[in-house]
């Protein structure tokens, strides 16, 4: 039974929540006292205050161990990201990334790999000499945000993101404009719009799916292409029509990497330029670290 909440949020401090991300990533009392070099009851104490203030459990008996309950697993992000907040507010010190030996993660497909990531790479490695890139899976944009909220990447880079996230900060990093590319030894090049729709097509997808931005394009003409193949990345794309008369509709930017191999021509019809951003969480606001890595990006 939970008692009654006499505590306010002024009676949480950075003690208590590091009590609270220790249990949790032990899943144990014992291990987390181990850990922070105090008693079992010091630990138990700190998470009946903190189960107090939360008007929670956060751990429930399971087997021989603990498991969080479903508020633990809510307030683990904000735990840490407010750790975070008081390491950076009590440190003065500028940040010197030849010291650092914490990783950054990035999200990324293969064409923001070719065009952003691996030209800042090697600066990145000089500068940051003890650090590392982690490029996690590029995901759909639903769920931009809240790999971002939960602190898993410290950027996404992505085509611009329309959808209205106050949390959310966004800078362009480049502009590119979709063409067609194809293999001249397999198929001629479409310059009618007629054309281009007669030849059978592949796209980038990372769900199966068959229709995108360009298909609602088309049909604003009254005409419609056939999608024979799809596949999650670029370089899969290229790799599976290579030998094959089947066109693509890329990104003009791969033309000297991943679509080297083909020849490309302009749509045959009105299609805008794209921007690609690179998007944080507001949190990090403040953070010189953060921001070093952001001005290199750029």
């Amino acid at each position: 039974m939970i008692l009654m909440n006499t505590f306010d949020y002024s009676s949480l401090d950075g003690r208590l929540l590091r009590m609270f991300i220790c249990v949790y990533e032990h899943q144990s009392v014992t291990k987390a006292a181990v850990t922070m070099g105090v008693t079992q009851s010091t630990v138990s104490h700190g998470l009946n205050q903190l189960r107090k203030i939360v008007k929670d459990e956060l751990f429930v008996a399971c087997g021989r161990s603990i498991a969080p309950t479903p508020k633990a697993n809510e307030l683990i992000g904000q735990a840490r990201a407010l750790i975070l907040a008081m390491q950076e507010f009590s440190s003065s010190k500028h940040y010197d990334p030849s010291l650092d030996k914490k990783g950054f993660a990035v999200a990324a497909n293969d064409y923001e790999i070719e065009t952003v990531l691996k030209p800042m790479f090697e600066q990145f490695q000089t500068q940051a000499p003890l650090s590392y890139l982690h490029i996690a899976p590029a995901r759909t944009q639903l769920k931009w945000a809240s790999l971002l909220r939960s602190g898993d990447v410290d950027l996404v880079l992505t085509p611009e993101l329309n959808s209205n996230e106050s949390d959310l900060i966004q800078t362009t990093l480049l502009s590119d404009q979709e063409v067609c590319f194809y293999n001249p030894k397999k198929q001629t090049p479409p310059t009618t719009i007629e054309q281009y729709c007669a030849k059978p097509h592949a796209i980038m997808a990372y769900e199966n799916i068959h229709y995108t931005e360009i298909d609602t394009i088309l049909q604003e003409y009254g005409m419609q292409r056939k999608v024979v193949a799809s596949a999650p990345s670029f370089s899969a794309v290229a790799s599976l029509i290579r030998d094959t008369n089947i066109i693509v509709s890329m990104p003009s930017r791969l033309s000297t990497t991943i679509f080297h191999e083909f020849k490309q021509v302009p749509l045959p019809f009105n299609y805008s330029p794209f921007n690609i951003v690179k998007v944080w969480h507001s949190r990090n606001k403040q953070s010189q670290r953060h921001a070093w890595f952001k001005n290199l990006i750029q």
